[in-house]
C-alpha cells in the first residue's frame, strides 16, 4: 500500500515537465527577423538605396499613353531570363515581382488573345525596375553591374509643371544617365493621330528643358517605337518620321547637347528579325557607360543639385578618390 504522505509519482513528473518547459523557455533565443524585398517595382526610397550600395546606372524612358514604356522594359526582360542577351546574362532583380507582373498580360496563362501590357499610370508611385546584370563572357563571382529603368507617365510630366508635388515626384531625373523619350509609331502612321504623337513627345521635351530637369550630361534619346508599323504603312508613314525627326531635331539639338535618334520596335508584328537587332543595339546604348555621365560630375555641381537629387555610389565614390589624389 502506497504511503500517503510521499508525493504523487504522476504529479512529481507534471511539475518537472512544467518546469522543464520554463527554463527551456527562458533559454530559447530571440528570433531573428531579416529585411526581405516584396519583389515588386520600387519606390523612389527603395531605388535609393540601391544607388547607395551599387554604382547603379539610371535609365528613363518618358512618352505619352501608350507609347510603348512598359513593353520596352517588359522586352528587356524576357530577352535576359531567356538566356544571354547583348552579352550579359541575368544576374538577378529586386523587382522580379514587378517584372513578373508587367509580363503577365504578354503570356498565354493570361487569356489575351494576343500579347498586351499594361499602362503606366500617372498615379503610381512604384516607378522603378531593378536589374543585375553579368557580362556573358566574365567568370562568375565577376562584380555585377546595376540597372534602374524607370517608366514615367507623360501625364505624369504634364501634372508636374502645375503642381510642385507632382514636381517632386521626378526629381530623380537630373540623376538618370541616359532619358529616352518615346514617339508612338503606331499613332505616327495614322493620319489623325500622327500630331498628336509628336507633340506628346515635344511636350515632353519642352518640360524637360523648361524646367531645368535635365543634368547637364544626361543623354537625351527620341525613339521612334513600334517601327514596325511605320514600314508596313508604307512610304507616306516613312516620309512623316523623317519629317518629324527634322522638326524635333530643329527644336531641341540647340538645347539639348546630347541629343539623338532612333527606331526601334520592343514588340514587333513584321519583320521581327530585323527589329530584334535594332532593339538588342538600343539596350546596349541605353546601359553603356560613358565618362560624361552624371555620376562624373564635378563635386561642386552635384552640391548643386541639392536634397532632391539621388545619393548615390559613384558620387561618393568619387568624391572619396579625388579627396586622396589631392592629398
Amino acid at each position: 500500500m502506497a504511503d500517503p504522505t510521499s508525493p504523487d509519482p504522476s504529479n512529481v513528473e507534471s511539475e518537472n515537465d512544467g518546469a522543464d518547459e520554463t527554463v527551456a523557455d527562458e533559454q530559447q533565443p530571440e528570433p531573428t527577423f531579416v529585411d526581405l524585398y516584396a519583389g515588386l517595382a520600387l519606390d523612389a526610397d527603395e531605388a535609393l538605396a540601391v544607388t547607395l550600395r551599387y554604382p547603379a546606372h539610371l535609365v528613363v524612358f518618358a512618352g505619352g499613353e501608350g507609347s510603348g514604356k512598359t513593353t520596352i522594359l517588359a522586352t528587356i526582360y524576357e530577352n535576359l531570363v531567356q538566356g544571354p542577351f547583348a552579352g550579359f546574362r541575368f544576374a538577378g532583380s529586386r523587382s522580379l515581382s514587378g517584372f513578373e507582373q508587367i509580363c503577365h498580360h504578354n503570356r498565354i496563362a493570361s487569356g489575351n488573345a494576343k500579347p498586351e501590357t499594361a499602362r503606366t499610370h500617372a498615379s503610381e508611385t512604384r516607378t522603378f525596375y531593378h536589374l543585375a546584370l553579368a557580362r556573358e563572357d566574365e567568370a562568375s563571382g565577376a562584380t555585377h553591374r546595376h540597372i534602374l529603368l524607370a517608366a514615367v507617365s507623360g501625364e505624369r510630366f504634364r501634372l508636374a509643371r502645375d503642381s510642385a508635388e507632382d514636381c517632386a515626384m521626378l526629381s530623380f531625373i537630373p540623376r538618370a544617365d541616359v532619358v529616352v523619350v518615346l514617339v508612338d509609331g503606331e499613332k505616327l502612321a495614322g493620319q489623325q493621330t500622327r500630331e498628336n504623337a509628336l507633340a506628346d513627345a515635344a511636350g515632353i521635351l519642352d518640360s524637360f528643358v523648361d524646367d531645368g530637369v535635365l543634368g547637364c550630361s544626361t543623354r537625351v534619346e527620341i525613339a521612334f517605337s513600334k517601327h514596325d508599323c511605320i514600314e508596313a504603312d508604307g512610304r507616306v508613314a516613312e516620309e512623316f518620321l523623317q519629317k518629324a525627326e527634322k522638326r524635333l531635331r530643329s527644336r531641341f539639338s540647340s538645347r539639348l547637347p546630347d541629343l539623338s535618334f532612333r527606331k526601334i520596335a520592343a514588340r514587333p508584328e513584321v519583320a521581327p528579325a530585323e527589329c530584334d537587332k535594332g532593339f538588342l543595339d538600343a539596350f546596349n546604348s541605353w546601359i553603356a557607360t560613358s565618362p560624361e555621365s552624371s555620376s562624373s560630375l564635378a563635386p561642386d555641381a552635384w552640391e548643386s543639385v541639392g536634397e532632391r537629387e539621388f545619393s548615390d555610389f559613384r558620387r561618393r565614390y568619387e568624391l572619396v578618390q579625388r579627396r586622396v589624389e589631392n592629398g
